[in-house]
């Protein structure tokens, strides 16, 4: 995988799933994110060479809603050492009734530590029709 300016959507349907349908990328909204850092990272790149492996974990019909797209991105140093590993969601709107899987694990909420304040907040003002952008 390279850093290069892409063409998103020829990228995002470059691989097709087995077994299940090919989605409109431009009706699509992010959905959830999770980082497990494995091992600290390297205070510095040089010397070194880091791969990024993707996989689609599960893809989910949700109905006449639509279709929830898990998948796991892994970033290791070639030949070496797991760093990190994101896992995210997408939600591809009115996408479903394609008859795969209708539900998958559920995901579990984690309490905030006890006794600790957060390290930093910020807070962004949204406007009252940001919300129609995702209906």
């Amino acid at each position: 995988m390279d850093q290069e300016i892409v063409d998103f959507y020829a990228r995002s349907s470059a691989v097709p799933v087995p077994g299940v349908p090919k989605f409109d990328n431009r009706r699509v909204v992010d959905g959830q994110r999770l980082i497990i850092f494995l091992k600290p990272l390297p205070p510095s790149s040089e010397g070194r060479s880091f791969e990024l492996r993707s996989k689609v974990i599960e893809v989910y019909d949700k109905g006449k809603a639509g279709s929830v797209v898990e998948t796991e991105t892994v970033l290791s140093e070639k030949g070496g050492d797991d760093y990190t590993k994101a896992i995210g969601s997408a939600f591809f709107v009115g996408q479903g009734n394609w008859g795969g899987p209708k539900a998958g694990p559920s995901t579990p909420n984690f309490p905030l530590p006890e006794g600790k304040k957060p390290d930093v907040v910020h807070v962004t003002q949204t406007t009252p029709e940001s919300a129609h952008l995702y209906r």
